[in-house]
């Protein structure tokens, strides 16, 4: 079943969605031809996805264009400026540190092997820091 927008003066009013089962005194919407919808207010719903790379551009809304037999949602597409290409690209390049944060054992388990002459202990540590680094590399 499509999705309808219900039109007022030039305005969407409601939707886009499903037509209701009752609408002000009437029921059975879904029974009524395009045409008696229209005249109505209900009009039927259209989405145009503008394809994209989302690494260089990004969605930011869209426009509605209210038609005669239809009402259009197109998607605005904006490319990245410049410097927000660089803060993208320098935020991606700390990603590992990102990664490796919450898999990075307690420093405390360190701090205790030292206060403890724990050497076996103190290698575990730096051995589970290194197994993380190994893992999410620069």
């Amino acid at each position: 079943m499509s999705n309808y927008c219900l039109v007022e003066n030039g305005t969407v009013v409601e939707g886009p969605k499903k037509l209701p089962s009752g609408w002000k005194s009437i029921h059975g919407l879904k029974h009524l031809s395009t045409t008696e919808l229209i005249a109505l207010g209900w009009i039927p719903y259209e989405e145009v996805n503008i394809a994209y790379d989302n690494s260089t551009h990004y969605r930011d809304g869209y426009t509605v264009d209210i038609q005669a037999n239809k009402v259009v949602y197109t998607d605005i597409v904006v490319a990245y400026t410049t410097t927000e290409l660089a803060e993208k690209a320098k935020y991606a390049s700390k990603q590992y540190q990102r990664d490796r944060q919450p898999e990075y054992p307690p420093a405390a388990d360190y701090l205790d092997g030292i206060v403890k002459g724990d050497q076996a202990q103190i290698d575990k540590y730096i051995a589970d820091c290194l197994a993380v680094k190994d893992k999410y590399p620069k």
